[in-house]
């Protein structure tokens, strides 16, 4: 962080020694180390292996057991039987990959090509012209043109091709009984052979001893080095000493190389392409090296790693600096590593966990380091130790000079410290408003310091002590409500990482800008700022990492990127990377390539580990250091270079499931084959099963998906391989699943999956247009029976208007139907099966009801608190967010005797809900009650909506071409009741509910007569 992580200027020669001091000091942090993992061999009844562990191209492993093989994916496993007639197991002795990527299995019956894809197995067999009995194949070699060089027990050397061709090459006759085939270098024409006595070349179809009974027996125990320890004499055979005891070397010179007699069992290294030598001894594994003392020839030991005793092949894999140890049920992974940090401040050498608020460094190498306990300080032999008791609660450290800081608490306290010995002065300050407190301190000039608090910049004159608002250049910008994070200055521009964005302020220009999120950032919350030597200004925010160049562009990089976790705490630079620490680990970014990395990190007990915002500091251009809950976690970049991996994710099985979720169909094979996976509507769960190369340890590896047209984030699976889709909608979609092994770092990879859903066939279109025409048809005949009903009003006065009364009904039914179908198609669209059956049975009440309306002119009040009902049901689903409702009764048991004429109430309720509940946010209320008088029932419906005026004001703002005719209909009918009537009349008023409030509500009164009105 720039505004108080900045390095001092010190002489090159002298930082060069630092440097070198801090890789000598700490270097036992960065040392060589490794990590172990057991691997259990069990498959069904599959228990035993029978060969060494073998890597195929893409990184996952092969082992033979007693019937078959096994591709083992680490978090799944492929059983593919090679023996399924024998009566007895058949010895496997040896498996290999050919340049078409097929394994082949050498054993007793000679041998099996698996096809790689659809993992077909086809048997391989081979004898003499003149014998009928299979030789047994005892070991493979992948060879040019993608053939297979095969060893018999017999002797013969045999060259092998995918399609059946076999070539016999020639008879090794004083081989018997082969162990080992190798090429010498990358050669495939020059082939060494090992067994038990003798090592021999076969070059241009002859064999040569290289190593044999003459010069005594070959032990068991040797290794082939092709170069020696500078200061031993080279092209000559010799002794070396392994903790004092003399042991042959012998010097080859038609293949130029030294074969050497180890003490135990022994095989070549593995790490950073050296001479490591591995040696087992019971319960141990020796890790041992050439190396020169004083011109001799000595193994040194390096280190003793634990392991389990009984293991039957040692196999080494130089390509991912593993070993393999292979048991009769299980085999153990060790991988080797350069170990790149160090953990300093940890809980190992304190009562408790030590929380780093800020770092800083002296020109001599010291580190300090603010935490809640106080300031710690390691020097500059490594020792730690605290700096000063009493200063606890320290934020921010700031240089003055070479031998004093500033140091700032939470609150408003700032201090003057003497690095030499922690002794403190309290300064004058006197903050510019209550409840003050420091955010960042940025040294502007020799005197004047930059302060960012939480409500606000401000400037400290360390001669004046004197505090001042700092004032932008643009008024419209003002910082006053803003807690400042971070500061930069760049040239003529100040940069202000706030809680409301970043701003750009340009005072000689008089020029300012304001990036949030409306301009493409990611939050609003900026941490920390940093320019990188490609004039690319970096942003760590809680929800991820932005990038903006000179023209103003913005990149975003979140989970679904790679990084380890959104919540961004600081950014360091080195020549490459950009390092950016998180609540989870280390994200790198390569500053040419962009491509994402990241380092899960640990502590002691092995908990990951949390970094702390405003604590990191560049030490030097090799060392960072990054503060968090545990301490401090210095990083050698230069190892860390040299420690890149490359992972890869693997589709390994799709498995889809039957309506019941009980039988399901597993496709394994031939993967690659499938374009879209094809689902029915009703057949719509499947799981699709992953694996990560290049991961030691599986149970650390993470997974993201995600579904583009379903989805608009990545979900973390975390360590679960199996991405579990259940019950997905009709339509197309691709999942996009992407995986990080467990060193953090993101596939190169992502796998996309087409799929496309069936639809439910009321969601086809053949049905939609059924439906609609089925409609559309009862609508045609609720038009006919209104004509002919119009006609046969003509007879006489009394008729007329009573066949008028009947009109104004059936005129209401065709509006009210095709708002109810409108709600009824767009819940066929979204909805499933259960909820449409709910809606069409409602909507077939409300049509009973009506079409008894249309010959009858009264209803019981029974009838019609059942049709509100109805009605209401089908108005909750359709209006956003839905509304509450109630319906009550002063006497409930009359309600099946009093008849009120048709449809009079439901007009008021859908304008209660139209122009009263659709336009107001929140809860919604409608209450319906009925009173029952004597002669005449008294119905109030009320709502909580935004009242009339406020309706009034929309319909006008808003246009409306459609214009409600219910309240026009209801009053005309009023009137034509009213003529019929004789003692009470019908009427009805309307009045705000609650007149002084923001949603006054409106509540509507009826009034309407029962005698006139009952049937007979």
């Amino acid at each position: 962080m720039v505004s108080y992580c900045q390095i001092h200027k010190t002489p090159i020669f002298l930082r060069s020694i630092l440097l070198c001091f801090w890789l000598v000091v700490y270097g036992y942090g960065y040392s060589q180390d490794y990590k172990i993992q057991e691997h259990y061999i069990k498959y069904e009844n599959q228990t035993y292996t029978h060969s060494d562990i073998f890597l195929d191209r893409d990184g996952f492993r092969w082992y033979t057991t007693r019937n078959g093989i096994i591709k083992d994916y680490g978090v799944s496993k492929i059983y593919i039987p090679l023996h399924p007639l024998a009566k007895e197991a058949a010895q496997d002795y040896d498996i290999e990959e050919d340049g078409l990527g097929n394994i082949w299995v050498g054993n007793i019956s000679g041998g099996y090509i698996v096809d790689p894809v659809s993992y077909e197995v086809k048997a391989l067999t081979w004898h003499p012209s003149n014998s009928q009995e299979n030789e047994h194949f005892m070991s493979l070699k992948k060879g040019p043109n993608n053939s297979m060089y095969i060893i018999t027990d017999k002797g013969n050397l045999l060259q092998a091709y995918a399609n059946g061709t076999i070539e016999w090459m020639g008879a090794t006759h004083l081989i018997t009984d082969p162990h080992w085939i190798s090429f010498l270098g990358n050669d495939p024409e020059k082939l060494l052979f090992w067994q038990d006595e003798s090592l021999y070349l076969w070059e241009n179809d002859t064999l040569l001893s290289l190593y044999d009974k003459t010069k005594g027996l070959l032990p068991p125990n040797w290794v082939l080095i092709d170069k020696l320890p500078s200061g031993i004499p080279p092209k000559r055979s010799g002794h070396f000493y392994y903790e004092s005891t003399p042991f042959e070397y012998h010097y080859l010179p038609k293949i130029d190389q030294y074969l050497f007699t180890i003490p135990f069992y022994g095989v070549r290294g593995l790490i950073d392409d050296t001479e490591y030598v591995f040696m087992e001894n019971k319960d141990e594994l020796i890790v041992t090296k050439f190396a020169s003392e004083s011109n001799t020839l000595v193994l040194q030991k390096d280190k003793t790693i634990p392991i389990e005793e009984g293991f039957e092949v040692m196999t080494p894999h130089p390509s991912e600096n593993k070993m393999y140890l292979s048991y009769s049920t299980k085999y153990v992974s060790i991988m080797f590593y350069r170990r790149f940090t160090q953990h300093l401040l940890s809980k190992q050498l304190h009562a408790k966990d030590i929380s780093t608020r800020n770092i800083i460094s002296d020109s001599l190498g010291s580190i300090y380091a603010a935490t809640y306990q106080g300031i710690y300080k390691i020097d500059t032999t490594g020792k730690e130790g605290k700096l000063n008791n009493d200063l606890g609660g320290i934020r921010f450290f700031i240089w003055e000079n070479d031998s004093t800081f500033f140091a700032a608490t939470d609150g408003e306290s700032l201090f003057r410290v003497k690095s030499r010995d922690g002794s403190r002065d309290p300064l004058e300050f006197e903050p510019p408003f209550s409840n003050f407190q420091f955010t960042t301190i940025f040294k502007d000039t020799l005197s004047n310091y930059l302060l960012g608090a939480n409500k606000g910049m401000f400037t400290y004159n360390l001669t004046t002590q004197e505090v001042k608002k700092w004032q932008p250049p643009d008024p419209l910008y003002s910082l006053e409500e803003r807690t400042i994070h971070d500061l930069l200055k760049t040239n003529n521009q100040v940069w202000v990482a706030t809680n409301n964005g970043l701003y750009k302020f340009d005072p000689k220009k008089q020029e300012s800008f304001h990036y949030t999120e409306k301009q493409g950032l990611l939050s609003n919350d900026i941490y920390d700022i940093h320019l990188d030597t490609n004039h690319l200004l970096w942003l760590a925010t809680n929800k991820g990492i932005n990038s903006l160049d000179s023209l103003g562009n913005i990149s975003s990089y979140t989970l679904a990127d790679g990084i380890s976790d959104n919540n961004i705490c600081n950014i360091l630079e080195t020549d490459d990377d950009l390092w950016f620490s998180t609540y989870s680990g280390i994200t790198l970014i390569e500053k040419e390539s962009k491509k994402v990395s990241i380092l899960e990190i640990s502590d002691e007990d092995g908990q990951k580990t949390e970094f702390n915002r405003w604590s990191a500091h560049k030490f030097n251009d090799s060392i960072l250091l990054f503060g968090s809950i545990t301490g401090i976690y210095s990083f050698n970049t230069l190892i860390k270079k040299n420690h890149k991996e490359d992972p890869q994710l693997k589709l390994t099985s799709i498995t889809t499931f039957n309506k019941d979720l009980e039988k399901a169909e597993k496709n394994w094979s031939n993967l690659s084959g499938i374009k879209t996976l094809e689902l029915g509507h009703r057949n719509n769960t499947f799981t699709a099963e992953v694996a990560l190369t290049n991961t030691h340890n599986i149970k650390n590896a993470t997974y993201l998906y995600t579904i583009d047209g379903l989805m608009d984030d990545w979900i973390n699976q975390g360590n679960n391989h199996a991405i579990v889709i259940n019950a997905m909608p009709s339509g197309s979609y691709t999942l996009r699943i992407r995986g990080r092994n467990d060193s953090g770092v993101l596939s190169s990879n992502e796998i996309s999956i087409p799929i496309s859903v069936a639809p439910v066939f009321y969601k086809s279109i053949w049905f939609i247009i059924a439906t609609i025409l089925f409609f559309v048809g009862i609508t045609l005949f609720f038009a006919y029976q209104y004509n002919r009903r119009k006609t046969l009003a003509a007879a006489n006065e009394t008729k007329l208007r009573e066949l008028e009364k009947k009109a104004l009904v059936a005129q209401m039914n065709p509006h009210f139907l095709f708002n109810t179908l409108n709600g009824i198609q767009n819940a066929i669209l979204r909805k499933s099966e259960r909820e449409v059956n709910r809606h069409i049975s409602a909507f077939s009440k409300l049509l009973r009801t009506s079409l008894n309306m249309s010959f009858e002119g009264t209803i019981s009040l029974k009838e019609e608190i059942a049709f509100l009902h109805s009605y209401l049901q089908l108005q909750q689903e359709k209006l956003l967010g839905g509304f509450h409702y109630s319906i009550t009764v002063d006497e409930p048991e009359s309600i099946s005797y009093i008849f009120i004429p048709s449809l009079m109430i439901q007009p008021l309720v859908e304008n209660a809900i139209l122009h009263g509940l659709m336009h107001k946010k929140g809860e919604r209320e409608l209450n319906i009650h009925f009173q029952v008088f004597p002669d005449l029932v008294v119905g109030t419906i009320s709502d909580n909506g935004i009242g009339r005026k406020n309706s009034e004001k929309l319909n006008l703002s808003s246009k409306r071409l459609y214009k409600s005719k219910s309240t026009a209909i209801m009053t005309k009918r009023i009137s034509v009741l009213n003529q019929m009537g004789k003692d009470h009349k019908l009427g009805y008023s309307i009045e705000d509910l609650n007149p002084n409030d923001e949603f006054p509500g409106t509540k509507v009164i009826i009034t309407i007569p029962i005698k006139p009105y009952s049937k007979e």
